[in-house]
C-alpha cells in the first residue's frame, strides 16, 4: 500500500516540477489545467477509478481561496499580481488499499507576495513537524497559528498582519474520500481529537491579509457525490442518466464541469442540479474571502515531501537492507575510489566564467554550413583548409565570445516576464556577460549598450538611468546584445538578437523574421552578391501574416534597415547587408564577419529617428577636433579609455562615475567626434521583430557563430 501511494506522490512531484517551469502570466486558466490535468493521466497511467486525476485542479486567485477551477468557455487570464492556489491530487488503487495524495502551492510572479507565501509555507511545515500518532488535532492547529501569525506582508506600501483562514481546515484522507472525519484546524482552540496509526492526513494551511474567514460565492464549478448517500428515486430521465456516468467515472471523486463536457455530457445543468438538490451530490462552492485582499495556501501529504538529497539517501541506504552495516560501509569506500572528478557545470543563475568552463580552451564551433554552386571546392581545398588553421587562436576567441552570449541569452530567456522593469533586466544582463567574459577593459566586454526596443520602436533603445519603463504582457521586445573578446590581435564582436513576446498572437511576426534571417544565412557566401541576400530574405519575411486584435497585418521587411560586416573596434564595418531585394552588387569575402539581421514590421517599414537618445559612439576615423570646454576634453578621456570606438549608453557614463556631462555630450556630438544613435521607429501602434546572427565566411565553409538550440 505505502508503494502504490509513493507512485502517486511522485507523479505529483513530476508533474509540479514541469508546472511551475511554464506558468508565466498570460496563460489563460483553462490551457492551464488542461495541460496539468493531461500530463497527470500520461504519467500515471490513467485506469478509471484504479488510478488517475483525484479532484479537479484547483487554482483560485487573489481572494479565492479554495475550490476555483475555470468552467468550459472561461476566459480568465493569469496576471502578472495574481495570487494563485494550484491544488491538485493523484490517486491509485493498490492492493485493494484506495488513497489519495493531495499536494498544493502558491505562485506569485510578483516579489512583494513572497512574505506571505513564505507564512504559509512555514506554517505547514511546523503542521507536519507537530504531527504524529495521539498528538491531538488542535495542538496542530495552534503550532500552525503560531507561526502563520508571527508573518506581516508589505502590499502597495500598506503592512498587512498575515492571519489563519479560521474555518478551512486540513482533513483526514480515506480510502475513496479525500474528506474524510477528521479535520485538523489551523488556529488553536480546535478539537481534542488524536491522531491515530496508519492515518493519512492532509496538512494544509491558508495565509490571508484580509479577515481570515471564508464564505460560499461566485459560480460554482466542483461537485462531489456524497460519500455515504443511500438509494434516492429520482424523477428526471436525465438526472439519472447523469448519475450512471458520474457512478461510472468518478465514484465518490471529485469532479468538475470540464470533465464532465470532456466525457461527452451536454445540457446536463438542471439534471447536476436535480442530484444536488435531492444531496446526491454536494455542490463545493468556491470559498471567497470575505473583505480580502489576498489569499495564500499551501497544502501538502507528508508523502507528497521530497528533499535534493533523496537519491542520495536512498543510495546509502540500500546496501543495509541486504548486508550488514559493515559490509555497507566497504561498498561506499570502494565507489567513492572509483568516483571521477565531475566536469565543472555552469550554475544558475550562470556565475562561472565561460574560459573556467573549458579548461582545454577550445570552445564549441557554430553551426557549420557548407558552400553551394561553385564554391563547393573549398570543402576539401588542401591549401584553404591550411588557411584556417593560421587562423585557428582567432576564430577560438569569437568562439568563447559566442558561448557567452549563449549562456546569458539562455538565462535571460528563463527570467523573461511582465513586470520587469527594463533597467533591471539591462543591468542583470550587462553584469552576467561582464562576470562570464571576464570583463577586461578593452579586452573582452560588452560590445555595445543592450538594446530592448519595445513594439514600433525597432532599434538603438535602451533605458537610461532612472527609466520607469516596465515591460508588459502585450510588449515585443527586441533584445539585441553584443560580446566582444580581442584574442591574438584580431578583435570581434559577436552581435546576436532575438524578440520576446508574450502574447501568442504575436507568434508569426517573430517567425517570420526569424526565418527570414535563416534565409539570408543559407543565402550568404563567399562571393555572394549582397544584393541577392537582402531579395532572399524579403522573398520569406513577405510571406507570412500576421492577426493582431482581429485584423490581419501583412508583414514587411523595413528597407531602411540592414546587416552588416563587422571589423577590428568597428561593429558597423565598411558593407551593408540589405533585407529587401535591389541592394547593392558588392560581394562578400573570404574571412569576413557579418551580422545578418532582419526586422518585420506591421506598419510601413520604414523607421525614422524618434524618442530621447541613449546610444553613442565614438566616430571610427575622426581626426584630432580642438576641443574649447574643459568638460567636454576630460569625457572624450573617459570615452577614449573604456570604449573607444564601441558603442556606450548613459547608464555605461554614470557607471563610470561621470555626472553632468550632457551639455559636454552634445558638444562631442556637435562637434563631430561622437555619433549619436537615436531610437529607430516605424508608425505608432505597429510591432516590430529582429532577430540576428553572426557569420564567418571561413575559407572552407561558413560558420554561423552566434548559433545555440534557441535559434
Amino acid at each position: 500500500m505505502y508503494n502504490s501511494v509513493r507512485r502517486a506522490a511522485e507523479v505529483h512531484r513530476q508533474v509540479r516540477k514541469y508546472m511551475r517551469s511554464i506558468l508565466k502570466p498570460g496563460m489563460l486558466m483553462t490551457d492551464l489545467c488542461e495541460t496539468l490535468e493531461n500530463m497527470v493521466r500520461k504519467l500515471i497511467k490513467e485506469d478509471g477509478l484504479e488510478a488517475g486525476i483525484a479532484f479537479p485542479t484547483g487554482c483560485s486567485l487573489n481572494w479565492v481561496a479554495a475550490h476555483w477551477t475555470p468552467n468550459s468557455g472561461d476566459k480568465t487570464v493569469l496576471q502578472y499580481d495574481d495570487v494563485m492556489k494550484l491544488d491538485f491530487g493523484t490517486h491509485i488503487d493498490g492492493d485493494a488499499s484506495w488513497r489519495i495524495v493531495d499536494c498544493a502551492f502558491t505562485v506569485a510572479f510578483n516579489p512583494m507576495f513572497n512574505p506571505l507565501l513564505e507564512a504559509s509555507r512555514e506554517a505547514t511545515n511546523a503542521g507536519v513537524k507537530e504531527a504524529g500518532i495521539d498528538v491531538r488535532l488542535c495542538d496542530v492547529g495552534a503550532a500552525i497559528q503560531e507561526v502563520m501569525e508571527s508573518y506581516e506582508v508589505e502590499i502597495n506600501g500598506k503592512v498587512f498582519q498575515v492571519k489563519s483562514v479560521r474555518n478551512l481546515n486540513g482533513h483526514s484522507i480515506g480510502p475513496y474520500q479525500i474528506h474524510a472525519s477528521k479535520s485538523i484546524p489551523i488556529v488553536k482552540g480546535g478539537e481534542q481529537t488524536k491522531m491515530e496509526e496508519g492515518e493519512f492526513f492532509a496538512i494544509e494551511t491558508f495565509g490571508s491579509t484580509g479577515k481570515g474567514y471564508v464564505r460560499e460565492d461566485l459560480d460554482c464549478s466542483i461537485y462531489m457525490k456524497n460519500f455515504d448517500v443511500g438509494h434516492i428515486p429520482l424523477r428526471l430521465p436525465r438526472a439519472k442518466q447523469l448519475l450512471f456516468t458520474i457512478n461510472k467515472n468518478f465514484s465518490t471523486l471529485a469532479f468538475c464541469r470540464r470533465y464532465l463536457d470532456r466525457l461527452g455530457e451536454s445540457k446536463y445543468l438542471m439534471a447536476l442540479k436535480n442530484l444536488s438538490d435531492t444531496g446526491i451530490v454536494q455542490v463545493n462552492a468556491t470559498a471567497e474571502k470575505n473583505d480580502a485582499k489576498l489569499l495564500d495556501r499551501n497544502s501538502k501529504v507528508i508523502m507528497s515531501q521530497t528533499t535534493e538529497n533523496d537519491d542520495e539517501e536512498a543510495q546509502a541506504d540500500g546496501p543495509a537492507l541486504n548486508g550488514s552495516a559493515e559490509s555497507a560501509k566497504k561498498k561506499k569506500k570502494k565507489s567513492k575510489a572509483k568516483k571521477k572528478k565531475e566536469p565543472l557545470q555552469q550554475t544558475n543563475p550562470p556565475s562561472i566564467p565561460v574560459d573556467e568552463l573549458f579548461p582545454s580552451g577550445e570552445f564549441p564551433e557554430g553551426e557549420i554550413q557548407q558552400y553551394k554552386d561553385d564554391n563547393l571546392w573549398r570543402t576539401t581545398s588542401e591549401e584553404k583548409r591550411e588557411l584556417e588553421r593560421l587562423e585557428k587562436p582567432m576564430y577560438n576567441s569569437v568562439r568563447r565570445a559566442a558561448e557567452v552570449h549563449r549562456q546569458v541569452r539562455k538565462y535571460m530567456r528563463s527570467i523573461l516576464k511582465p513586470g520587469m522593469l527594463m533597467t533591471d533586466l539591462c543591468e542583470t544582463l550587462e553584469n552576467m556577460v561582464r562576470k562570464l567574459i571576464k570583463e577586461d577593459g578593452l579586452q573582452a566586454g560588452i560590445a555595445f549598450p543592450t538594446g530592448c526596443s519595445l513594439n514600433w520602436v525597432a532599434a538603438h533603445w535602451t533605458p537610461n538611468s532612472g527609466d520607469k519603463t516596465v515591460l508588459q504582457y502585450d510588449d515585443v521586445m527586441k533584445l539585441d546584445f553584443g560580446t566582444h573578446i580581442d584574442g591574438d590581435a584580431s578583435w570581434r564582436i559577436v552581435d546576436c538578437a532575438f524578440t520576446v513576446a508574450f502574447n501568442p498572437m504575436f507568434n508569426p511576426l517573430l517567425e517570420a523574421s526569424r526565418e527570414a534571417t535563416n534565409a539570408g544565412v543559407k543565402e550568404a557566401g563567399i562571393d555572394v552578391r549582397l544584393c541577392d541576400v537582402g531579395a532572399a530574405i524579403q522573398e520569406v519575411m513577405e510571406s507570412y501574416e500576421v492577426e493582431i486584435n482581429g485584423k490581419v497585418f501583412q508583414v514587411k521587411s523595413v528597407r531602411n534597415l540592414n546587416g552588416h560586416s563587422i571589423g577590428p573596434y568597428q561593429i558597423h564595418a565598411g558593407k551593408s547587408v540589405p533585407i529587401v531585394k535591389g541592394g547593392e552588387q558588392t560581394k562578400m569575402e573570404e574571412g569576413e564577419f557579418f551580422a545578418i539581421e532582419t526586422f518585420a514590421s506591421t506598419g510601413k517599414g520604414y523607421v525614422r529617428e524618434d524618442l530621447e537618445c541613449s546610444h553613442y559612439m565614438k566616430n571610427f576615423d575622426v581626426g584630432h577636433i580642438p576641443l574649447r570646454l574643459p568638460r567636454a576634453k576630460q569625457l572624450l578621456v573617459t570615452i577614449n579609455k573604456s570604449f573607444s570606438t564601441l558603442a556606450f549608453c548613459r547608464r555605461y557614463l554614470d557607471r563610470l562615475g561621470e555626472t553632468k556631462y550632457l551639455m559636454a555630450l552634445k558638444n562631442l556630438c556637435d562637434t563631430g567626434i561622437v555619433q549619436p544613435y537615436p531610437p529607430l521607429c516605424d508608425v505608432k501602434g505597429s510591432y516590430v521583430s529582429q532577430f540576428e546572427h553572426t557569420i564567418l565566411l571561413r575559407p572552407t565553409c561558413k560558420e554561423v557563430i552566434s548559433r545555440g538550440d534557441d535559434y
